[in-house]
């Protein structure tokens, strides 16, 4: 007997009915009271009907009843709906001084767009700039330390797209005129004798001044378009630092940090003429600089010798004013060397470095070590979760990656796979995963890759233990209970080297999908495809690779299909949890052609032999 809310006694017939929770249970248990409460009928109506419809077919029957399950179940589970998740990242704050100029010429075409993305979406965050320019050099070559071959209209072509996509606010283009020359080369140099936009060497020049000459705010963050910019802590408000650095009279740039042997600040240094002013990447006091003007430079055979930066350096030494390195190691950017730009592995230096997760042979160098140990970091734990999408929204992310939060045994590593999103739906990734950033190999793959390579990289590379448990979570989709890492530990503790768990879905509220371990190929795969799912690296390991192909590639579709089946044939300890709501799974409808092109693979699929340990591994 207890006492209510209300203060009323309450008597509980405590009965032989109690029996442990189970997802079955509780869905006969809502059914009878929705019978008997909502529709009104008789408390046995349900039990003493007498029907050859399986169990889903039979509740479908009752009015009205799928819409209030699916509500009860998302009442009990309120982190499982979306409606209650923020599309919204935190607001920047807008740096009102401040414009940033990307610097590209006419050999930097294979390379623009991904890297003009990666720039801006690296630096926008927490602070927005007044505007984002893409400077174009036309200079058509021989290029200085040239990679590759010159491709203005590609260039513009590409510069282009970035300004409808809004990466970009405007692109300029200098002019190629002998008069813009001479009167920007006045303006800086004093001279109008000089008419060619690069140095002696072949190094550029008029350009950048005289895209400095439209920049409309006394401060410019310029850089080349080819640094990696990285973002240890994307909270790390680095534009404010590097602003507050030039507060004093005398300091006429900053220079963007590199990578520091430390994570102790540094603090900001330089004195007059020590440091020139960072020209790959650095914050510019533009009328400090304009009030050096003219700059010393000196002419050989028609051209300037010196360099912008070098010219400032010179008059620093006279002018006693400075130009400024250190600041906050959360922040900074790597140099690639022209001969590795081309390089494959561009898009892992990329990522990796905007992470800021370059290997220790590269602290305290800004030119990028491509012989160094480039990899992602490997997870070792006893369980892990392996999150891949493509395409997440906001809301699901923080969905999915709560859900995760909110469980009660955090002993899991995470790998989160991206499969080839845009630079806008990936860059926050790091932010989103909080905490749990520290424990999380985060992979975002510049292109579409397909299930079964990502999950090649995920288990082969990434989880070096044979005993890890990797359970596979869709990004767009949650854990429910959170006692389900708890669960899956304990399946890992007494031994299970496959796993499955109950999975919700709220298009089909009544079905349970719990699997059937016994000859699943001859039983249209048996709910061992279903979420949640997991198995050993060491059974994945052994798993031959011809039941993840179709037709010469890779399988790309009823991918759970084609690794449960074989897993589980493989298996000698197949677990399923049944006693708790493991997983809400919410997806679109497939078309039509899909599911057609879906069971077209899956006969195939269900056509294969088992999948067998070799004789000698059985035996042991």
């Amino acid at each position: 007997m207890r006492l209510d809310a209300t203060g009323r006694l309450v008597y509980i017939d405590i009965g032989k009915d109690i029996v442990p929770f189970s997802p079955s249970r509780f869905l006969d248990a809502a059914a009878r009271l929705y019978s008997i409460c909502v529709l009104g009928q008789a408390d046995q109506e349900l039990v003493r009907r007498t029907t050859t419809r399986r169990q889903h077919e039979a509740l479908d029957t009752l009015p009205g009843f799928s819409d209030f399950y699916r509500t009860l179940i998302e009442e009990l589970y309120p982190h499982c709906c979306l409606a209650h998740f923020d599309s919204a990242l935190p607001p920047t704050r807008r740096a009102e001084q401040v414009t940033l100029l990307i610097k590209t010429c006419a050999q930097d075409a294979a390379s623009l767009e991904d890297q003009v993305k990666h720039i801006v979406s690296q630096l926008a965050y927490p602070a927005s700039f007044v505007q984002t320019v893409l400077l174009i050099d036309p200079y058509p070559g021989p290029f200085l330390r040239q990679y590759a071959n010159s491709d203005l209209p590609r260039v513009q072509r590409i510069a282009l797209k970035l300004q409808e996509e809004e990466v970009v606010d405007d692109v300029w283009q200098a002019p190629e005129t002998s008069g813009d020359i001479r009167a920007t080369y006045q303006r800086w140099f004093g001279r109008d004798d000089v008419s060619v936009s690069h140095t002696a060497i072949g190094a550029p020049l008029f350009a950048q001044l005289w895209a400095f000459d439209r920049v409309a705010t006394p401060y410019v963050l310029q850089c080349d378009v080819d640094i990696l910019v990285a973002r240890r802590d994307l909270t790390h408000d680095y534009l404010a630092d590097m602003c507050t650095a030039l507060a004093d009279d005398d300091v006429l740039s900053v220079g963007f940090n590199i990578p520091q042997a430390t994570s102790e600040f540094k603090p900001y240094r330089g004195k007059p003429g020590q440091f020139a002013p960072e020209i790959r990447c650095g914050l510019l006091h533009l009328p400090r600089l304009r009030a050096l003007c003219p700059l010393p430079n000196t002419v050989k055979n028609g051209s300037f010798e010196l360099m912008w930066h070098r010219s400032v350096q010179h008059a620093q030494a006279v002018s006693r004013s400075r130009s400024l390195r250190g600041g906050d190691c959360r922040s900074y950017y790597l140099h690639p060397m022209n001969s590795d730009k081309l390089d494959e592995r561009m898009s892992l230096w990329r990522d990796l470095v905007a992470q800021g997760g370059e290997p220790s042979e590269q602290k305290g160098k800004w030119d990028l070590l491509s012989t160094a140990n480039w990899r992602y970091p490997e997870r070792r734990e006893a369980l892990v979760f392996l999150l891949k999408g493509r395409g997440t929204t906001i809301a699901q992310l923080r969905r999915s990656l709560g859900s995760l939060s909110i469980q009660q045994d955090q002993r899991f590593g995470l790998i989160v796979i991206d499969d080839g999103s845009p630079f806008a739906q990936t860059w926050h990734l790091p932010l989103l995963l909080g905490p749990m950033h520290e424990r999380t190999t985060l992979i975002r793959q510049r292109r579409r890759e397909g299930y079964v390579r990502n999950i090649l990289t995920a288990v082969g590379e990434v989880c070096t233990d044979p005993e890890t448990l990797i359970v596979t979570l869709d990004l767009d989709d949650a854990l429910m209970s959170p006692r389900v890492s708890a669960r899956l530990m304990q399946a890992v503790t007494e031994g299970a080297d496959v796993v499955n768990g109950g999975m919700f879905r709220p298009d089909k509220p009544f079905q349970l999908y719990e699997p059937d371990y016994r000859e699943p190929r001859a039983k249209g795969g048996g709910n061992v495809w279903s979420h949640l799912r997991g198995f050993r690296k060491r059974l994945f390991d052994a798993l031959p690779r011809q039941y993840l192909e179709h037709k010469g590639t890779w399988v790309d579709d009823v991918t759970d299909y084609a690794i449960m089946l074989p897993l589980c044939e493989l298996s000698r300890q197949p677990t399923f949890i049944g006693d708790l709501f493991c997983y809400y799974h919410q997806r679109i409808p497939y078309s039509v052609t899909r599911k057609a092109a879906q069971q077209a693979i899956l006969a195939e699929l269900f056509s294969l032999p088992p999948a067998r340990w070799p004789d000698a591994v059985a035996q042991a």
